[in-house]
């Protein structure tokens, strides 16, 4: 079985975003992990609107977006709300965040539920505490 291979854009923080995708489809990935920050990348605003746009980009390159990776913490529920409606929109079905430790934040069972509704077809929640 083939697993794709991506590249995440956090890696290459002094390229603009074309130059990353362009290095990334030259270097035989298959994906992309966006780096999600307001000062590498797309901000988070930027990419709530233009996110079938930057898709539509990334795809031009022949690569699948596959992750959103953003320092946006777990506890910041605006932003949260905002990534999972990105999800939505775009079909991108894991984002990564910072997560502290939620056995002592008060948002922690309200965090999960509202993350629930993204289950893969075996009930497994789809995204990743980092």
């Amino acid at each position: 079985m083939d697993s794709q291979v991506n590249v995440c854009t956090s890696t290459m923080p002094a390229f603009a975003l074309d130059d990353c995708l362009k290095l990334a489809a030259n270097a035989g990935y298959q994906g992309v992990e966006l780096r999600v920050h307001d000062n590498y990348h797309i901000s988070l605003p930027r990419l709530y609107y233009q996110c079938d746009e930057i898709k539509r980009r990334i795809e031009g390159y022949k690569l699948a977006l596959s992750v959103y990776n953003t320092y946006y913490g777990m506890t910041d529920a605006c932003a949260i709300d905002t990534l999972i409606r990105v999800c939505q929109r775009t079909g991108v079905r894991y984002f990564v965040s910072p997560c502290p430790s939620l056995a002592r934040e008060t948002s922690g069972p309200r965090l999960s539920k509202r993350l629930s509704f993204l289950p893969t077809s075996t009930g497994e929640s789809r995204w990743r505490f980092c």
